[in-house]
């Protein structure tokens, strides 16, 4: 998964989408434990809104 996200976030910072100061590493251990934690509950719709508390977190502010 590590792999996939470096990746993921390269081509986010080149089209200038994602901060410069994510780590693919930093990413995995949080997608993981987002994961994790719903899948405890078994509730996608909280998945769904932990995923995208995670995605706004990556992104680059328009406001830079």
């Amino acid at each position: 998964m590590d792999g996939a996200l470096a990746s993921f976030i390269s081509a986010g910072s080149v089209d200038g989408s994602i901060r410069d100061d994510v780590r693919s590493d930093d990413l995995t251990v949080v997608l993981s434990g987002v994961v994790a934690a719903a899948s405890f509950s078994a509730d996608i719709e909280q998945l769904r809104r932990l995923l995208a508390i995670v995605a706004t977190g990556v992104r680059r502010s328009t406001i830079d």
